[in-house]
């Protein structure tokens, strides 16, 4: 993934030129991550968003530290989209199964259907993870939980995927199952485990810490998710 060329920034508070390799500065202590975050943040292009996303399913762990280092709305809001789109994808058959046809008025309803639970899936697990991260310590913010996890939630969009397929198949054999809400807990899991291990960087705790309390907030999320 291409990286931004930073050499050098301005410290706010003593005007030094600082070089990258400092999170503080060696002159008067000033703490350097956000400014370098937001300088990584800017750099950023659709290409790159991209790359992070595909990344996530080819080489999660790499993927998932280098989010952390500039966690971004626009990369988990394309995230958002394809999950919606295949949640409403999942929703279509499901209704074109059993109902055989559909009009523009219940393709609209199935559309924003989607969106809201896509939504609610996003902001419920973020606020869970901001509260037990606060709780074990974290020095992050809501912002990074909401954008690291919208990246992770591709995994969750993977469960949409094999949800439909399971469905297809359940119909064609004559058998019309759907596809219970406790399948997800594998994705749930896979979602909350690799955001863990990027809150670990993004929150200053301990991977071990993290990622522990990653498992709590998907058993927590699931609970949830099965009386949604």
């Amino acid at each position: 993934m291409r990286r931004l060329d930073l050499e050098y920034l301005r410290c706010p508070r003593c005007k030094n030129d600082v070089p990258v390799i400092y999170i503080f500065c060696p002159f008067c202590g000033y703490d350097l991550r956000f400014i370098i975050r937001e300088k990584l943040i800017m750099g950023l292009s659709l290409k790159d968003r991209l790359y992070r996303i595909y990344y996530l399913l080819r080489s999660p762990l790499v993927a998932m530290k280098h989010i952390a280092s500039a966690p971004d709305f626009l990369g988990a809001f394309i995230v958002f989209i394809i999950g919606t789109l295949l949640l409403f994808l999942k929703n279509l058959v499901v209704y074109l199964g059993f109902v055989g046809g559909i009009s523009e008025i219940a393709f609209l309803y199935l559309f924003l259907n989607s969106l809201f639970l896509q939504s609610i899936l996003w902001l419920a697990f973020a606020v869970l993870f901001h509260i037990a991260l606060v709780i074990m310590g974290g020095k992050g913010t809501f912002s990074d939980v909401l954008n690291v996890l919208g990246y992770s939630m591709i995994y969750i969009s993977i469960g949409h995927v094999f949800s439909m397929i399971f469905i297809v198949v359940s119909m064609s054999s004559g058998s019309g199952g759907l596809y219970p809400a406790y399948a997800y807990i594998p994705f749930v899991f896979t979602a909350a485990i690799f955001a863990g291990y990027s809150f670990s960087f993004t929150h200053l705790l301990k991977k071990a810490t993290s990622i522990f309390t990653a498992i709590v907030v998907a058993i927590f999320f699931i609970i949830f998710l099965c009386f949604l």
